[in-house]
């Protein structure tokens, strides 16, 4: 307190963390994310970076500050300081769009944070890939764990990556084009496929996820870790990745598979904000996943139907390098591979939009990027579509192998001489225990003990089973009657540049199959 002479009365002097509390709203820009969290950034020429006010970044800043006027504030003081600047965020109430690895500009362009300390952007703008050093207002945050892209190189090459993966052909293409998918698409506007990598013992899998898919689309000191039993865990770690990658899964639950579910699509979670709160925050749950492992984890048809399985292929002992010697062979690639990478993805965002989608599924935003990245990589038209369709297929088939009923229906369908039955779930029920292996027909767990369950659980296996060629009906009249049909396969539309039409049938899937995985431990 000091004294006024003139007025000779006492004069309150503003406390230390009050001065730096007006110091800190002077030089920054303070706002709420879309989950309520408050951040702040500097709105200066360098590209924005939105730093969450419990950042050790925010702490640092205000120390120096402190520091560069002959001050030092105190753990009591910066406290104060930050829950002041909290306080001011909370009631002004501006809401921040804070992108994570993958945003949008102002202007509706995609732009991708490289996460190096000169805060680098790449602008997809008009088909090209433009290195952007300032002028960027996108707001971006910076999780500790968040390591730099490769830097670019002048000129790209995408197919020098080609022999990294351990795989396929078609495989190659579609590893590739759910590479760029991820690195163009921000979280909450589209649904990214889960990437399922299944390989042998010693087959590179875990090799794939840290050298190839980590280091291009989302590197991150958080690597690869071990698939949590509770969403709110994934929630977390998709707080600070953009991608997730979990290694080694051996099997997933139904819930598991149904948060999956909910991550590739896009969906929110309720928390309360503290133990002793009655309010609800919402915590968004979306974020592009990797999956590794042995065998196929995938029993869910929901699941199965957001996936890309890349089977890795057999690796002979002359075959196998240790992971430093492929981190050195690749880093003398790196930038050209990034910059060819971005070159694709520069290319398919300008006509993702226009393009013709030949084979539609589910994830119809991943078949119109297919679309638009076949003629950038040189492809005819419908390849990648029909790659991923397939691929599908393929996999809904393990699913159905894996399904008592459903692969019991199955054969059923395949064994009709009019390729149509039709007639009450009574008696369908009685037809599917004729052929189905006995030991199976006394589980309750895989096998309907009555009409009405029969019915029930032929809903639930319709959609697997429609993939493979069987139509399930039910019609409602006086008496509940089951239609099962297994007309001829369809001919799908020829492709440019390709010989005849093209037959998709179970058998040519599962050949696609096996071909890809070769020798598996099915």
């Amino acid at each position: 307190m000091l004294i006024d002479k003139n007025q000779n009365t006492p004069v309150l002097m503003a406390s230390r963390a009050e001065r730096f509390t007006e110091f800190a709203l002077e030089h920054l820009t303070t706002g709420l994310a879309k989950d309520g969290q408050p951040y702040s950034y500097i709105d200066d020429r360098n590209n924005l970076i939105a730093h969450s006010l419990q950042s050790k970044w925010l702490k640092h800043w205000l120390r120096k500050a402190a520091h560069t006027k002959g001050d030092i504030l105190r753990n009591d003081d910066l406290k104060e300081v930050i829950e002041n600047i909290f306080a001011h965020a909370a009631v002004d109430e501006k809401r921040l769009e804070i992108h994570l690895r993958v945003g949008f500009t102002i202007d509706g362009d995609v732009e991708l944070d490289c996460g190096n300390e000169n805060l680098d952007r790449i602008l997809f703008k008009d088909g090209k890939a433009i290195l952007t050093k300032s002028g960027s207002k996108t707001l971006f945050s910076r999780p500790e764990s968040m390591l730099p892209l490769p830097k670019p190189a002048p000129k790209g090459d995408w197919k020098l990556l080609l022999p990294f993966l351990n795989m396929v052909e078609d495989e190659q293409f579609l590893s590739m084009a759910l590479m760029t998918f991820d690195m163009t698409h921000p979280r909450g506007t589209c649904a990214f496929p889960v990437t399922v990598v299944l390989g042998p013992q010693g087959g590179g899998k875990s090799q794939l996820c840290r050298v190839v898919f980590r280091p291009f689309v989302d590197n991150n000191a958080a690597d690869i870790q071990l698939l949590p039993n509770n969403i709110k865990d994934m929630v977390i770690s998709a707080r600070s990745q953009f991608m997730l990658i979990y290694d080694n899964v051996r099997e997933l639950s139904p819930k598991q598979s149904d948060d999956l579910c909910v991550m590739a699509t896009g969906g929110s979670i309720s928390s309360r904000k503290l133990f002793t709160d009655l309010e609800e925050v919402m915590l968004p749950v979306h974020a592009p996943v990797v999956l590794n492992s042995i065998h196929n984890v995938v029993k869910e048809p929901d699941l199965a139907s957001r996936c890309v399985t890349l089977h890795l292929l057999p690796l002979e002992p002359s075959q196998r390098r240790e992971e430093s010697e492929m981190k050195r062979d690749l880093s003398t690639k790196l930038g050209v591979i990034f910059k060819g990478l971005l070159d694709l993805c520069a290319s398919g965002l300008q006509i993702e939009d226009s393009v013709e989608v030949l084979y539609p599924e589910r994830l119809m935003n991943f078949s119109r990027w297919l679309a638009a990245l076949e003629p950038a990589m040189g492809l005819p038209a419908g390849r990648l579509q029909k790659a991923y369709s397939d691929n599908l297929c393929g996999a809904t088939l393990e699913t159905v192998q894996d399904n008592a009923l459903a692969i019991t229906v199955l054969n059923f369908a395949k064994a009709l001489p009019a390729n149509k039955w039709s007639g009450t779930s009574t008696q369908l029920l009685a037809q599917l225990n004729k052929i189905a292996p006995p030991q199976t027909i006394h589980r309750q767990s895989e096998w309907p003990q009555s009409p009405i369950s029969l019915s029930k659980r032929l809903k639930l296996v319709a959609p697997m089973l429609q993939s493979q060629g069987v139509e399930i009906d039910f019609s409602h009249g006086t008496q509940r009657q089951v239609e099962v049909a297994y007309p001829p396969p369809k001919t799908a539309k020829r492709l440019d540049g390709l010989d005849g039409p093209v037959e998709i049938t179970e058998s040519n899937v599962t050949q696609l199959s096996l071909a890809a995985c070769g020798p598996t431990d099915k």
